[in-house]
């Protein structure tokens, strides 16, 4: 598989991404449709503000990332799947690499099974974009899939929603679209903003709020939202099967594949 480093297309004998480094920097991840990035303005934007955040530039103009991609992407022969660009401080310059590779597995499981994470530490200002520092998040993800689940909710000190490990999390009550909101220490997800600025188009009710973990004991629409999985409804939280219909889920996902043309339930094709 090819990659980009520092800017330069090299040859790589893995078929898997390179593990990125623990190091002051930023990381975006995001999906590939048909060789082109989806939404990446919108995960560039998020990126430079991660990479000015760690006091340097994110070393390379938008448009050359996104070139990069599309080359990748064809001498990779992935049609769907994975593009991640990233950049971190050395102790003598900044690095960054742009790779994309295959669909993940997790994401066309249409059974997605959530479990009990963790509490957090208390947020602080880096949560507002993907940094390399991700030790908490990556460990309760890799406890949650050694258990079986396929996703785990995490919460603050005082026991609130905060997200998921790599997503974010919406629950559907008496018809309103609730998700916890940034003051709650959320990444500021690319599809959650996505699905919001929708929801609130279409006049769907939406509340951003602080929630206790209790919160999603009884509500029976449960999503988690990323930009490599789209949409996924919980099919059980831990103990609880969550079987019932999904009437909001499915309004959004109608609205959504007439307004971008593609399923946010169903990224990648079965198989």
């Amino acid at each position: 598989m090819k990659r980009a480093v520092n800017g330069a297309v090299v040859p790589d004998g893995s078929r898997a991404m390179e593990r990125l480094p623990s190091a002051p920097g930023a990381f975006e991840t995001l999906l590939v449709r048909s060789g082109e990035p989806v939404f990446f303005d919108d995960h560039w934007t998020r990126f430079e503000r991660g990479c000015r955040w760690h006091g340097f530039g994110p070393q390379a103009e938008a448009e050359k990332v996104k070139e990069l991609s599309r080359t990748l992407a064809a001498e990779n022969k992935v049609g769907t799947g994975v593009l991640r660009f990233a950049a971190w401080q050395t102790a003598s310059r900044v690095e960054w690499r742009v790779e994309v590779g295959p669909p993940r597995a997790h994401m066309g499981r249409a059974d997605f099974r959530v479990g009990w994470g963790p509490r957090l530490p208390p947020a602080s200002a880096d949560r507002a974009f993907k940094h390399l520092n991700r030790a908490a998040w990556s460990q309760a993800l890799h406890q949650a899939r050694d258990a079986g689940w396929d996703e785990a909710i995490l919460t603050d000190p005082a026991g609130q929603l905060v997200e998921g490990c790599v997503s974010n999390i919406f629950f559907v009550q008496d018809g309103c679209l609730h998700t916890p909101a940034e003051e709650a220490g959320p990444l500021p997800g690319i599809m959650r903003n996505r699905v919001l600025a929708w929801a609130r188009t279409a006049g769907l009710p939406v509340q951003e709020g602080v929630y206790p973990g209790g919160e999603l004991e009884t509500v029976s629409e449960v999503w988690f939202s990323n930009s490599l999985i789209g949409l996924r409804a919980a099919s059980c939280l831990g103990a609880r099967r969550l079987t019932g219909p999904q009437p909001v889920l499915e309004l959004v996902r109608s609205g959504w594949r007439e307004q971008y043309g593609w399923d946010p339930v169903v990224v990648t094709a079965p198989g």
